[in-house]
């Protein structure tokens, strides 16, 4: 072995001596939320009594080799015949107690420290007192372990730091009601209201006792104000556990704002608990006022990114998610709008505003809100984009902004000017980058489609269809000209086009609806032609991509009187799903009945039955929408939405156990 190595090796072990001479329970610790511990008993080294050559610092380094080496029974038998022989240092003692607590050998830590106590003092008999209560509670031997505690509490009634870590073990052994007890009278002796207020906080919380919790979160944002970020996610899981206590929370939060109005952070929370419980109006005059004070810039942006962060959680209800985004738009929005946010935190508050606003174009419930504020959505979006890229002209986020602006624009109010606007933006932009360029274009299609100028829309998706340098957007610039041939009465070509864009893009975002079309022209062109249908279709097409809703819904009358299968099917299915979109189920329950009625083959089918299970547990009827979407399961069960159909049989049986209800078919 080399000298070198040899020094290693020794300095490992040196230093494993020192983490066996020193290891054990870490001093007592005043910081709030931390579980102080007495240090382990300490004495000099001792020769073993009949004159052994071991000594404590020699046995103490082989058992801990052999810990490493994970031979904790040894190690354990290495001690116990040291101290047998007469050995007698503290620290030997100690290093074996931990040995039998994490070996799970109860009794025999209980017999060790037993003995131990018998001639300890002072701290000590603190630490001896906490290893045997822990291995009391165990043993099952819980009033013995609450005696040793107590009488760890009652040897320092003064010393906050003990109070603490008695609360800790006994909330570890599911005695959180003694562990507040401990905690109420160490407050109550030390006179500040708010000493141990988030560790009685988490407790309260933990036994359902939400007021409390709340009110010692508060008294912890009132103390320590920089706290105001972990207290409000503290107060805010606790309504999402106990949503029926959010009027007593909010009364909490109010009463803690009006007793300490130097703490701008409690209003800051009262405002966004408004937001939440559907206050909106008393949420933004709050937010106004908090705009006007400069130290709390920070507290507000903090909010701001946790309500956008918070809003994309799976659980959160759409409503929810709604409240969280328009929270986190208003406190943004003002923030950048009174200037008081440095160059750097303006960034960071554009970035989290765009954010903010994708989440809520992304979000379930975006679509079924009304037009109006769909329309104030997007306005704002815009001009947030806009604003940001007059301040950050280089920053590449605004792009891609623009870009899935417009074609929110396009998709989901149906103003293709607008989405031209932004997109000629793009098209002059010098930081715009090449695929950027790209989308742009093919966005423009779209929007020139969606304004009824099909003839400038095929010039371009022609050349981007044959454009080598965007290979990738050759597919859908293919599928956009073969609806565009539908659209135009050229049937064949539409059917050989989207047949080959299903076929080489089989994992593409269009590829369904492109195969879906295909699969219309296939069965229509090799069946009876119908061609008067057919231009139905092709009309009812454009229709739909221009928003003509009257003519549209015309065009699928026509279609539902075919003689064709296909195209009397589908019409009944969109003609359904259009009487839903206005909100007339019995209408749309009567398409899918005659459709299922007069078109039982058809590969509509499925589909009508999952809507119509929707319609039936929409107008009150969940037992018969059970059964329809059970039916379905068991006639269909290639269904390419099966596992769909499943979650919603799923979520009708976990409601009914929730509310305890009966099915509809079941006798009392």
């Amino acid at each position: 072995m080399s000298r070198r190595h040899g020094i290693l090796v020794a300095v490992l072990l040196m230093g494993s001596v020192l983490i066996a001479a020193v290891g054990g329970w870490p001093a007592p610790a005043g910081a709030e939320g931390r579980t102080p511990e007495p240090a382990a008993p300490e004495t000099p080294s001792a020769p073993v009594a009949d004159g052994g050559s071991k000594t404590a610092e020699q046995v103490l380094q082989q058992a801990e080799q052999w810990v490493i080496l994970g031979q904790d029974a040894r190690a354990g038998a290495l001690l116990e015949a040291w101290i047998a022989e007469g050995g007698d240092d503290s620290r030997v003692v100690w290093r074996l107690a931990r040995l039998y607590r994490d070996m799970g050998r109860f009794e025999e830590l209980d017999a060790l420290i037993t003995r131990q106590l018998q001639n300890a003092s002072g701290s000590d008999t603190v630490a001896l007192r906490r290893l045997l209560a822990e291995a009391r509670f165990e043993r099952g031997r819980r009033d013995e372990a609450m005696a040793q505690l107590q009488a760890i509490v009652d040897s320092h009634p003064d010393e906050e730091s003990y109070a603490r870590m008695v609360a800790s073990i006994l909330r570890r052994h599911d005695e959180n009601a003694a562990a507040i007890e401990v905690l109420l009278q160490a407050r109550s002796r030390s006179g500040d209201p708010g000493v141990f207020a988030q560790q009685l906080g988490v407790l309260y919380a933990e036994e359902g006792r939400v007021v409390e919790a709340a009110g010692e979160f508060t008294r912890v944002i009132v103390d320590h104000p920089m706290n105001l970020a972990l207290m409000r996610s503290r107060i805010l899981d606790l309504l999402a556990d106990r949503p029926e206590q959010a009027e007593a929370v909010v009364k909490v939060v109010e009463e803690a704002a009006a007793g300490h109005p130097d703490v701008p952070q409690l209003r800051l929370l009262l405002a966004e608990l408004d937001q939440m419980e559907g206050n909106e109006e008393e949420a933004r005059a709050s937010i106004d006022r908090l705009m006007a004070d400069a130290s709390m810039s920070s507290d507000l942006l903090q909010t701001a990114r946790s309500c956008v962060a918070e809003s994309r959680l799976p659980d959160l209800s759409a409503e929810m998610t709604r409240r969280k985004l328009y929270l986190s738009q208003t406190i943004l929005t003002g923030l950048l709008r009174n200037g008081r946010l440095g160059r750097s935190l303006q960034a960071k508050a554009y970035e989290t505003l765009v954010q903010s606003w994708l989440a809520l174009l992304e979000s379930e419930g975006f679509d079924a809100l009304p037009r109006s504020e769909k329309e104030e959505a997007l306005n704002g979006f815009r001009r947030t984009i806009l604003d940001m890229a007059r301040r950050f002209p280089h920053d590449q986020g605004v792009t891609a902004s623009l870009l899935r602006l417009s074609g929110a624009y396009i998709d989901e109010l149906h103003r293709p000017d607008d989405a031209i606007a932004l997109l000629r933006r793009i098209q002059v932009d010098p930081n715009a980058s090449k695929v950027q360029l790209h989308a742009a274009r093919m966005e423009l299609g779209r929007a020139w489609m969606a304004a009824g100028d099909t003839t400038r829309a095929r010039s371009l998706f022609e050349k981007m269809g044959q454009d080598m340098d965007f290979v990738e957007g050759q597919g859908r610039a293919h599928y956009h000209l073969g609806q565009l041939d539908l659209m135009g009465g050229h049937f064949q070509r539409a059917k050989e086009r989207l047949s080959a864009v299903a076929f080489e893009s089989p994992s593409a975002d269009y590829t369904n609806d492109a195969l879906q079309l295909a699969l219309v022209l296939a069965e229509e062109l090799m069946g009876k032609n119908d061609q008067e249908g057919l231009r139905h279709f092709g009309r009812a097409l454009y229709f739909r991509i221009t928003a003509a809703d009257d003519s549209l819904r015309a065009e699928l009358e026509a279609m539902s009187r075919s003689e064709s299968t296909v195209l009397r099917s589908r019409a009944l299915l969109e003609l359904a799903r259009d009487d839903l979109g206005k909100g007339n189920e019995k209408a749309a329950i009567a398409s899918i009945d005659r459709l299922l009625s007069e078109d039982p083959e058809s590969r509509q089918v499925p589909i009508a039955l999952e809507l119509k299970g929707d319609l039936l547990l929409r107008t009150g009827r969940p037992g018969q929408a059970r059964r329809i979407w059970e039916g379905l399961l068991e006639d269909h069960e290639d269904y390419v939405f099966a596992e769909r159909v499943r979650d919603k049989i799923r979520a009708l049986t976990s409601s009914a156990k929730a509310s305890g209800k009966k099915k509809e078919d079941e006798l009392p």
